[in-house]
């Protein structure tokens, strides 16, 4: 398997996140990774948003600290970025990771 790492990170609203990058289970399909956040800050889920352009659109959202991504198609650069979620809100977008195959 191929793995394509991207170190980023990112501070929000008493949240900080870690986005580490993505692990490419198929040229189709990858894994997002992030840290956890630190004991505390109550963090209820995370959003993942992804796009091709300027523009994100949310994906999902999961209380796990990966999130797989499914059906990604050839020749187009996707860009994701994630946030956390607590009581107080959403934090703001982690740094941006990105992805593309057969490019």
């Amino acid at each position: 398997m191929h793995m394509k790492w991207v170190r980023i990170s990112a501070l929000g609203l008493l949240l900080a996140l870690f986005l580490i990058g993505c692990f490419q289970e198929t040229h189709r399909d990858i894994t997002l990774l992030w840290d956890t956040n630190p004991l505390g800050e109550n963090v209820t889920h995370y959003n993942v948003y992804q796009g091709t352009d300027a523009e994100y659109g949310k994906i999902g959202e999961t209380p796990e600290t990966t999130y797989l991504v499914i059906g990604l198609e050839a020749n187009t650069m996707y860009y994701f970025v994630v946030t956390a979620v607590n009581v107080v809100g959403e934090s703001e977008y982690s740094n941006e990771v990105s992805y593309s195959w057969g490019i």
